[in-house]
């Protein structure tokens, strides 16, 4: 869902393990990187918004390995 500003509410994030954080204005490339990501088993937390990502790393603790923005 774009309107909040994360692609993929559905996250496959544990908790404690870490994951490559994805910010693109553009949502078709962001997509693009995630799905492409995920389908070789990389946890991915992808958003439209860099407030939001941060917000996201604030609240859920979330350890990132790479962030590409």
């Amino acid at each position: 869902m774009l309107d909040d500003g994360n692609v993929d509410n559905n996250k496959h994030h544990v908790q404690g393990s870490s994951t490559i954080l994805i910010v693109d204005d553009n949502s078709d490339i962001l997509r693009f990187m995630e799905r492409g990501l995920k389908e070789h088993c990389f946890a991915v937390s992808a958003f439209t918004d860099p407030l939001m990502a941060l917000e996201d790393i604030k609240i859920n603790g979330t350890v990132c390995s790479l962030i590409l923005y």
